[in-house]
C-alpha cells in the first residue's frame, strides 16, 4: 500500500514538472511565432497549462500529497503566472481580425 502511494505521489510531481516545462516552452515558442496567429496558439497552450497546473496542485493537496502551505505557497505563484499569460493573450488577440459572419455559421462536415 505504501510502495502505491509512493509511486503515485512520484507521477503526480512528474505531471506538475511536465506541466512547468510546457508552459516555459510555449512561451518561447510565442516568442518565436511567425506570425501573430501563431504567437496567440502558443499563449493559449501556455494557458490551458498553467490552468491544468493550478488544479494539480489543488488536487494534490485534496488527496494529501502535499500540504496545505505547500499548495498556498505554489497557488501563489501559480496564480500570479496566469494572470501575466491571461494579460499576453488579452494583448494579442484583439489584433486578430474574425470574420465573425463566417464564425457563425453552423458547421458543415460535407
Amino acid at each position: 500500500m505504501m510502495k502505491e502511494y509512493v509511486l503515485e505521489k512520484l507521477k503526480s510531481c512528474k505531471q506538475i514538472c511536465k506541466l512547468a516545462v510546457s508552459i516555459i516552452s510555449n512561451l518561447a515558442e510565442d516568442t518565436l511565432g511567425k506570425t501573430l496567429k501563431d504567437q496567440v496558439n502558443f499563449s493559449t497552450i501556455s494557458y490551458n497549462s498553467i490552468i491544468e497546473l493550478l488544479i494539480d496542485l489543488t488536487f494534490s493537496k485534496d488527496i494529501t500529497y502535499i500540504s496545505e502551505d505547500q499548495n498556498q505557497e505554489g497557488s501563489n505563484l501559480v496564480e500570479y503566472q496566469t494572470l501575466l499569460i491571461a494579460n499576453l493573450r488579452y494583448a494579442q488577440c484583439p489584433k486578430i481580425e474574425v470574420n465573425y459572419d463566417q464564425a457563425s455559421q453552423p458547421f458543415n462536415s460535407n
